[in-house]
């Protein structure tokens, strides 16, 4: 495992971690850097280690019902009984305008909370249809996606009530949102 003890100890990590990937059935090898001292660093400066990092958890949300995001976030340090899903199962009707994402927790320096939000991409035809509602329950001109408002909304809702529940406190907390499509 890769859990940092703490702050004066933290130091990056390199290691080879076997990644789901949708095209074959076999994990894929990724060589990554993990540092959890970039969560205290500007946001907006591009760090290419993390992108590779948000690459492999934006795949393995596709394959959530195998555990493999759980298993990652759990090698990276996080808390694996914090992830929770929303939405993987979705079904006709309840799957219009909405999307399928994970969140989970992993306890940084200086009892900071790293907050993670893994959303998925587009899977299947009931989704595409989600996307294709622009605007029709108003047939009027709109600021936004209808369907994918709708979506963000929910996922916000979600979000709150979950970092509620986890007695997470948004102050203190620092998010690492990553998705696909």
């Amino acid at each position: 495992s890769l859990a940092i003890p703490g702050y004066a100890e933290a130091v990056p990590v390199e290691k080879t971690l076997p990644v789901g990937s949708l095209s074959t059935s076999e994990a894929v090898p990724l060589t990554y850097s993990w540092d959890q001292d970039w969560f205290r660093r500007d946001s907006y400066l591009y760090n290419h280690q993390l992108a590779r990092v948000c690459g492999a958890l934006s795949s393995t949300v596709y394959l959530q019902d195998s555990g493999a995001l759980t298993r990652l976030w759990s090698e990276l340090g996080g808390q694996a009984d914090s992830i929770r899903d929303y939405h993987y199962k979705m079904v006709e009707p309840d799957y219009k305008d909405k999307s399928a994402y994970s969140f989970g927790l992993m306890d940084l320096p200086g009892g900071r909370t790293l907050v993670l939000v893994a959303i998925r991409g587009t899977n299947g035809q009931q989704e595409w249809i989600s996307n294709l509602n622009m605007a029709d329950s108003t047939q009027r001109k709109q600021r936004y996606h209808e369907g994918f408002e709708k979506s963000a909304r929910l996922l916000l809702q979600d979000l709150y009530d979950y970092l509620q529940a986890e007695g997470v406190e948004p102050d203190t907390a620092c998010f690492l949102i990553t998705g696909h499509s």
